[in-house]
């Protein structure tokens, strides 16, 4: 039995417009991710009423980009500052993203909050950050990097920057001011590419070992205080962003001047960073921090009562207490926030549905409707079976590099069409036929695209999707790009032929 010949030019300018038109939300799924402006930013007005009994001379903040937590126990730097101090197993939050942990390092406020969500928005955040309460309490607060990202976050966060190409010495000149954010990069871009364990990343960790032991020999643990940490790991392919523990789970160490000597690592989060250093500074806490998790538990376990007197640390800690209350149920905010998601949510994915259930009714046979859906669904399913193969995974952390993430999309689609194309031909079935069973899964990413939107807005709000939802545009959007060009050079394949039931 056959069909009547293929519609060849309609269907493949249908297929190339529905691809062009993937690309073009493909390129705005990461602009999207981000709203500077924040999200329930709850202002709090923390003032130190009694002042610190000493305060360190000088304080340096070690970021080193993407070290993970296994590596950060080898270093003999590190070492030193744990002799002189306490480590914690410090969870960065999701998205294990760089500047959206920058922002978290800063501010005390987690990314759903802060609304910085990747690493390409650098507009100013709204939220309040402690190096702007450190100068408004008469520090000077620098940083060095190879990046400026930091004075972008927060420009009015630093008296001065020191931005220097990878392959100089950011610990070398003297630590002078009162607050010194240093942030080397290198060992994050050897992690990402040849990977970790390999000679060039052991040769990039191997460098910050010695850079920063080199600075730690003209500081004075007894006056100064230094804190080491990182803004993410790696796997060891290369990749961060999603939820694995090796990637969200760094080491901080607080060594020096009014930190308690303790063995015993605890665990802590990096949210309560910019809290406890405000304490150990002596400055009030940044304006939208602890509100929503309270840093005190690692407060007490960092700061040496002895060291900043106790009656200050008692103040601080009502302090703290006083700014949680403030918070209040922050479990009954967010589940009012997810009710309107999840209906538009809801709705679009009914829709999409029916797309979908509809779409084979008007392009399959009507003997061959639910084989078309059942080929549709496994050509769906290879996708993400040889992409997850091929990059390892389906969250944020696939990503790793942009080369590589779009060669692991274009070998995963050449996988699934090929294979789908293979067994839908093997059985007898034309190309035509072919081409009018894949409007089934290209509808459907469509879709799924369209549902994302309704569910998160075009700007991603509050709350935030979970890792893989998070994720799912770069997939979604990349499927129908590939897709709606199979269905063209399905098409064309079947120019001239008829369409025969398979």
């Amino acid at each position: 039995m056959t069909s009547p010949p293929a519609r060849t030019a309609p269907t493949v300018a249908a297929g190339l417009a529905l691809a062009a038109a993937g690309y073009a939300l493909a390129e705005r799924v990461i602009p999207r991710l981000s709203d500077h402006r924040g999200f329930y930013l709850i202002v709090h007005d923390d003032r130190v009423d009694v002042p610190i009994a000493r305060r360190p001379r000088r304080a340096v903040v070690v970021v080193v980009d993407g070290l993970r937590q296994d590596e950060a126990r080898r270093l003999g730097a590190v070492a030193r500052v744990r002799a002189a101090g306490r480590c914690a197993v410090t969870d960065v939050g999701l998205p294990s993203v760089s500047r959206p942990v920058y922002a978290v390092i800063s501010s005390g406020v987690e990314q759903a909050r802060t609304g910085s969500r990747n690493n390409d928005t650098d507009t100013p955040l709204a939220v309040d950050s402690l190096w702007e309460r450190a100068r408004a309490a008469g520090l000077r607060v620098t940083y060095r990097s190879e990046l400026n990202w930091w004075g972008q976050l927060f420009p009015r966060g630093f008296d001065g920057a020191t931005v220097l190409p990878a392959a100089d010495d950011l610990f070398a000149a003297p630590f002078a001011d009162d607050i010194t954010l240093v942030h080397p990069a290198y060992v994050d871009d050897a992690s990402h590419d040849p990977g970790v364990g390999s000679a060039v990343q052991r040769a990039a960790v191997a460098r910050a070992d010695r850079e920063l032991s080199a600075a730690l020999d003209g500081l004075d643990l007894a006056r100064d205080l230094v804190v080491v940490t990182a803004d993410h790991g790696h796997r060891d392919a290369g990749g961060h962003g999603g939820p694995d523990a090796v990637v969200t789970e760094v080491l901080t160490c607080f060594g020096g001047a009014g930190v308690r000597h303790e063995t015993a690592e605890f665990r802590a989060a990096t949210t309560d960073l910019a809290p406890t250093l405000a304490v150990l500074l002596g400055v009030p806490i940044p304006r939208h921090a602890a509100v929503r998790r309270s840093p005190r538990a690692t407060v007490e376990a960092v700061v040496d009562r002895d060291v900043v007197g106790g009656p200050y640390l008692d103040a601080r800690l009502h302090d703290l207490a006083r700014i949680a209350r403030i918070g209040g149920d922050w479990a009954a905010r967010d589940a009012l926030a997810r009710r309107p998601q999840r209906l538009r949510g809801g709705l679009a994915l009914l829709l999409g549905a029916l797309a979908v259930g509809v779409t084979p009714r008007r392009a399959v046979p009507r003997g061959e409707r639910w084989r078309a859906l059942g080929w549709s669904a496994a050509v769906v399913c290879l996708y993400l079976a040889a992409y997850r193969g091929l990059s390892g995974g389906l969250d944020a952390t696939s990503l790793n590099r942009k080369h590589f993430f779009v060669r692991n999309v274009l070998l995963a689609a050449a996988a699934a069409y090929g294979l789908g194309a293979l067994w839908h031909r093997g059985r007898g079935g034309s190309w035509g036929a072919l081409a009018a069973k894949l409007w089934g899964p290209l509808v459907a990413a469509v879709a799924a695209n369209a549902a994302h939107v309704a569910t998160y807005g075009w700007t991603v709000g509050y709350p935030m999707p979970g890792p893989y939802l998070y994720f799912a545009p770069f997939l979604m959007t990349s499927f129908q790009v590939t897709a709606g060009v199979a269905l063209a050079l399905f098409a064309l394949a079947a120019r001239g032929a008829l369409i025969t039931r398979p």
